[in-house]
């Protein structure tokens, strides 16, 4: 399966995905800020990156630029934004 980085700095969020997709036979790795994605993203290869816009020490949108520059060998090629209760 596939291996998935997920930053939140909600403590709730990051235990459900992390349950619901460690149920699905996914490995996670989890961060509360972006500076802690970051480190995370640079030391392993992740298949999938779920990540809040709004963090405490960053910008979402600002740690997605800097992981598309830094990516390894996995590719990047698309991203989607929904913000929380929007419908579409």
């Amino acid at each position: 399966m596939a291996n998935i980085l997920v930053i939140d700095d909600e403590p709730s969020i990051l235990e459900s995905l992390n349950m619901f997709l460690t149920e699905k036979g996914h490995k996670i790795s989890t961060a509360l800020t972006g500076a802690r994605g970051l480190e995370l993203f640079s030391e392993q290869l992740f298949q999938v990156v779920i990540m809040d816009i709004r963090l405490p020490d960053a910008n979402g949108l600002d740690i997605l630029r800097i992981m598309i520059k830094e990516q390894k060998s996995s590719k990047i090629k698309e991203y989607g934004i929904r913000q929380a209760g929007s419908k579409g």
